[in-house]
């Protein structure tokens, strides 16, 4: 066999070992972002729940009543409910961190 042959033969074999070695390191490295991803995902799960469950045991007082029930006026503010306002905020909250992670999740399918 020639020198040329054997350096043809040489240089092959390091392609594809540098080939295999290049996958091997591409699945290593999705793995390791997959295991990141999952902490992240555990991180804002028990973030979400704790702040959930702490807006849930906040409640607004009941206005007073007014003085004269026959004067007929209306209680300063209107008596209005602040609560739906929060489940708005929660809800686009939940949105935006949903889209948040469909965005990264395709970019790493990329």
């Amino acid at each position: 066999m020639s020198a040329l042959a054997q350096k043809k033969q040489l240089l092959l074999k390091r392609s594809i070992s540098i080939k295999t070695a290049c996958i091997y390191y591409s699945r290593n490295m999705k793995n390791q972002k997959l295991i990141a991803m999952k902490k992240i995902q555990k991180h804002l799960l028990l973030i979400t729940l704790l702040f959930v469950c702490s807006t849930l045991s906040l409640d607004a007082q009941p206005p007073d009543p007014p003085e004269d029930p026959q004067s007929g006026g209306e209680v300063v503010g209107g008596g209005a409910p602040i609560g739906s306002g929060v489940a708005i905020l929660m809800a686009l909250g939940a949105a935006y961190g949903g889209k948040k992670v469909w965005d990264y999740r395709s970019k790493l399918e990329e």
